[in-house]
């Protein structure tokens, strides 16, 4: 009867999380985003996803901060969506989600305090989802009682501020109320999970407490070098998880990472992230190396897509929650990638592995045959080291040699493409992105326009406006796919092969696609309108093609 009673409430939220998930980035999409060079060629492939046009109304050139800010937003969204139509025990359950995020918010506004940080600018980088309406006042507090009794005692996190000693707020302090707030949390959410029972106790409380393992391991590396004495450091320990109690019993006396390391690898599933790690862990420096943190992240994402091959549970909130969160972050080092130099993305290129440096020669050796000579010998003499033409190119005569060499000499030499986006030959700086300056541009195009259209009938000119050259053009968008294209007029300042560029008067630039968009223009009492997706030519091309009559294509 539990699917019954559960369909009845949560069923249908259940559905749109699931949803949700399959909409989550494939290996498949993840190559075409690790293939972009610039930014705005990550915003197109992004909008081919689920993310759509989340970046429309963004100006370029975008920064890795605005993808962040937008991709964070249709996360929230989604979020609040599915909590606003949630009923208890789900919307306690989802509450518990938001309170992690509220604690990150605090530590926020303390540290940026402690620093004589702007109040306004901590509270925008605060996370929307952990916001409460006291937040502000969490700046004028000097001690954790103060804190306490005149801002904490009204939020969520009130009983979990009540473990917290009563010491004035420093650096290290600030590292130990969160860690003491997060074990209060994980406890608290641990105990909730478990009172549910079911499925979701039992998938709840094994993500839980490997969560509650990470802080432990965590928590002990980072307080090496510290004040913080062997006793302290157990103190922050939550009280459940796998190394609950005999882990944490030989993590509190660990003196240095190795000590960590053989503490842990007694649990199969955590062997295997000190086997692999970097160097400090006693692993190799190779390509395949990756940290402590990456194991983390690897082995949550493991365990939160586990959750949804089961159902009639409430694991799945919190695992489309996670997942979301780490494709977010995926996107945005993709993004930081991608704005680095060429020196840095060297120096972040994966080095040629072992099996790839074995392979070319064992091809060559097995490709000889072993019947006329020794393969390795000749591999070694004739072909190690050297660089070997796999083709086979024709003669050619002296003459042909001297006219292809004057031919070369005589070529005019043209930008590539990728020179040109090097050079942003085609890009308006931003310093220029100002409607006062191509009002001038405005004027010359109409006048431009007066002249073509000289004496003739409106269907005669009609059809001399599919050659005509549309820079300075003030258009306006009067239909598109994408609602929040329509209504917007500016000048147009760049044309290129599916795109108008167009300047607004409130000094923004809108790049609007020709493709599913129709523009109109005013000319003398007319009014024409353009259908973009039979536009969809550079300009230059435009001027000299043959049109043929076709019908307009519904949006």
């Amino acid at each position: 009867m539990e699917p019954l009673y559960f369909n009845a409430n949560d069923g249908y939220l259940e559905g749109i999380v699931r949803g949700y998930k399959s909409a989550i980035l494939n290996s498949t999409q993840y190559l075409n985003l690790t293939q972009c060079e610039t930014l705005d060629d990550l915003k197109l492939q992004l909008s081919a996803t689920d993310y759509g046009n989340f970046l429309a109304n963004e100006p370029s050139p975008i920064s890795t901060s605005t993808i962040n800010e937008k991709a964070t937003q249709k996360l929230v969204a989604e979020f609040k969506y599915v909590q606003s139509n949630a009923v208890e025990p789900l919307s306690k359950f989802m509450e518990y989600l938001t309170y992690a995020y509220m604690i990150d918010n605090v530590i926020l506004l303390i540290t940026g305090t402690l620093h004589e940080r702007d109040t306004n600018e901590l509270l925008e980088r605060c996370h929307p989802l952990g916001v409460f309406d006291s937040m502000p006042a969490l700046c004028v507090a000097t001690n954790v009682k103060e804190l306490y009794e005149t801002v904490m005692v009204e939020t969520p996190l009130a009983p979990y501020f009540e473990k917290c000693s009563a010491n004035d707020i420093d650096e290290l302090n600030i590292e130990i109320i969160r860690n003491t707030l997060y074990k209060a949390y994980l406890e608290d959410f641990y105990g909730y999970c478990k009172d549910l029972g079911g499925v979701t106790a039992e998938i709840m409380c094994g993500i839980l407490e490997f969560e509650a393992d990470r802080r432990t391991i965590n928590i002990t590396i980072n307080s090496f070098g510290t004040e913080l004495s062997r006793y302290d450091r157990a103190k922050l320990f939550p009280s459940f998880g796998k190394l609950y109690p005999d882990g944490q019993a030989k993590l509190e006396r660990a003196d240095d990472v190795e000590q960590v390391k053989s503490s842990v690898e007694v649990w199969a599933e955590y062997r295997p992230f000190f086997d692999t790690t970097l160097t400090s862990f006693g692993g190799t420096e190779t390509s395949e190396a990756k940290t402590l943190d990456d194991h983390f992240f690897e082995y949550e994402v493991h365990l939160n897509k586990l959750s949804f091959q089961q159902q009639f549970h409430y694991a799945i909130f919190y695992a489309f929650l996670k997942l979301k969160e780490q494709e977010v972050r995926n996107i945005v080092w993709i993004a930081e990638y991608i704005q680095d130099s060429p020196e840095a993305k060297n120096e972040r290129q994966p080095l040629v592995s072992e099996i790839t440096k074995k392979f070319v020669p064992n091809f060559v050796m097995n490709s000889i045959e072993s019947s006329t000579k020794d393969p390795a010998k000749i591999y070694v003499s004739k072909l190690k080291g050297k660089v070997i033409l796999l083709d086979n190119p024709l003669k050619t005569s002296e003459e042909k040699k001297k006219r292809i060499k004057l031919q070369k000499k005589k070529k005019v030499k043209v930008m590539s493409a990728k020179e040109k986006k090097e050079t942003k030959i085609y890009e308006i700086p931003e310093e220029c992105h100002k409607y006062d300056l191509f009002i001038p541009l405005n004027e010359l195009w109409l006048q431009y326009m007066e002249e073509l259209y000289g004496n003739s009938s409106p269907a005669i000119f009609a059809q001399k406006l599919l050659k005509a050259d549309f820079h300075g053009a003030l258009f306006t968008v009067s239909k598109s796919r994408c609602a929040s294209y329509i209504g917007i007029t500016g000048i147009n300042i760049q044309e290129t092969e599916n795109m108008f560029k167009l300047i607004t008067k409130d000094n923004k630039l809108k790049s609007i696609p020709k493709g599913h968009s129709v523009f109109t223009f005013q000319l003398k009492d007319y009014m024409f309108t353009l259908y973009g997706e039979q536009l969809r030519f550079r300009s230059a091309t435009r001027a000299t093609k043959k049109f043929k009559n076709k019908p307009n294509i519904d949006l």
